[in-house]
């Protein structure tokens, strides 16, 4: 009787390995959804920031936040540049992180500041505990979020 069980246990956990990779969306999860014919028209649209921002770090690790909300997840991260209301931005890639019942999502995109006209990279995270507020580019209305019909 224990052999069987345990052979019962060991054929169990081996198809719950198997099952695993084709789960998606389990927390902490990303999707790359930049091909997703919606999203990939939102990322040719020509952007610019409606509220300033600043941009921490520098190079690929550089992040946008809206003007002057550091928290700790910023500690270390020096100032480069604060963004006004009119800056350029060009996204690149759009991804969807998956969360316990809310959508996150984070671009990767580059900043045209006056002072560098080949642009600045940046990344940048929006959307929280079940809430998900405008990018810094999107006009009132026009949320990426609205527009994948996830709310």
């Amino acid at each position: 009787m224990k052999s069987r069980l345990a052979s019962l246990l060991r054929r169990l956990a081996v198809l719950s390995l198997l099952a695993f990779p084709s789960c998606t969306g389990f927390p902490g999860s990303t999707k790359d959804v930049s091909l997703d014919p919606r999203v990939a028209v939102y990322l040719q649209e020509p952007r610019q920031l409606v509220k300033s921002c600043d941009l921490l770090g520098e190079g690929r690790s550089a992040v946008l936040i809206e003007h002057g909300k550091r928290n700790r997840r910023h500690e270390g991260l020096a100032l480069q540049q604060v963004l006004p209301v009119g800056t350029r931005v060009d996204l690149t890639r759009i991804q969807r992180i998956h969360g316990d019942g809310f959508v996150l999502f984070k671009a990767t995109g580059r900043a045209y500041p006056a002072n560098h006209p080949d642009g600045l990279p940046f990344t940048y995270k929006w959307g929280f505990g079940g809430m998900s507020p405008q990018a810094p580019w999107e006009p009132p209305g026009q949320r990426l979020k609205k527009q994948l019909g996830l709310e």
